[in-house]
């Protein structure tokens, strides 16, 4: 009996586990909107779930390429880093964005006007911040309008976070424990999160983070960029790297990159 009472215990407590805690596969922003309620806190990740820049250069594709490919010369992760942020954080001031899709904006509204708590959480650093409001706005999405807190904040960690008109900049730093210092910091009860990405790795943290609590917590990974990862071109993303003054679209760069190979082919 008592063996028995101990299996069923084990049972209840696993099931009631699995329900806390999920991550779930969607291609679409919309696919989310009916696991949202009352309780529910909306967490959003940028780069390649709610906008892309217009062209491969300097998108997420091209960021971990260009990261991989300069370790793979010897450097460490960190020096490797330290080369790539500088022309990444300028690429940012210079590109025009699009939406991850065209039904994005759309979407956000619908999760602003059910009167949800939605917010941004990305690793970008904070240099980037108002750039990154700029790049949102351009797409009519505001996260300003149903945030935690309506003021800058500005949390003294070893990476100091900062959180500014609805998106907590992590600069690079694990962003379930990000998210959950911003949340404590603000004494803001947290019952239920579900929290959008295209990365598994991030909706892994926010999982760790909320694993053996009382929040339920369910991530989406999100899959409607992942088609750019296939079509990445890293001598295209080199001919706009060239020309970046310009910053040529995929197409202008695909027809100099084509009659640059046809021009060697003749020699």
């Amino acid at each position: 009996m008592k063996s028995f009472f101990y299996g069923y215990l084990f049972i209840l407590t696993f099931l009631l586990s699995s329900l806390q805690a999920e991550i779930l596969e969607i291609n679409n922003l919309a696919e989310a909107l009916p696991y949202v309620d009352e309780d529910t806190l909306v967490v959003l990740d940028i780069d390649d779930t709610l906008m892309v820049p217009a062209q491969m250069l300097g998108g997420d594709c091209w960021f971990r390429f260009s990261l991989k490919e300069l370790q793979e010369l010897g450097l460490s992760f960190e020096e490797a880093l330290a080369k790539i942020l500088p022309e990444y954080m300028l690429l940012q001031h210079i590109t025009e964005v699009l939406p991850a899709e065209m039904e994005t904006a759309s979407v956000v509204h619908q999760f602003q006007k059910k009167g949800h708590k939605v917010i941004g959480l990305t690793t970008r650093s904070t240099e980037l911040a108002y750039r990154t409001i700029e790049e949102l706005k351009s797409l009519d999405i505001d996260l300003s309008k149903v945030p935690l807190f309506h003021e800058e904040t500005y949390l003294s960690t070893a990476f100091p976070l900062c959180y500014i008109e609805g998106i907590l900049f992590t600069q690079l730093r694990h962003k379930g424990q990000a998210l959950r210092e911003l949340c404590d910091f603000l004494g803001f009860g947290l019952k239920k999160v579900i929290f959008i990405n295209d990365k598994l790795k991030y909706l892994e943290q926010l999982e760790d983070t909320f694993s053996g609590t009382d929040v339920d917590y369910i991530g989406f990974r999100y899959g409607a960029c992942d088609h750019d990862i296939e079509e990445y071109d890293p001598a295209l993303a080199n001919i706009q790297k060239k020309y970046y003054n310009a910053l040529l679209s995929d197409e202008d760069a695909s027809a100099i990159l084509a009659a640059k190979q046809k021009e060697e082919s003749i020699k």
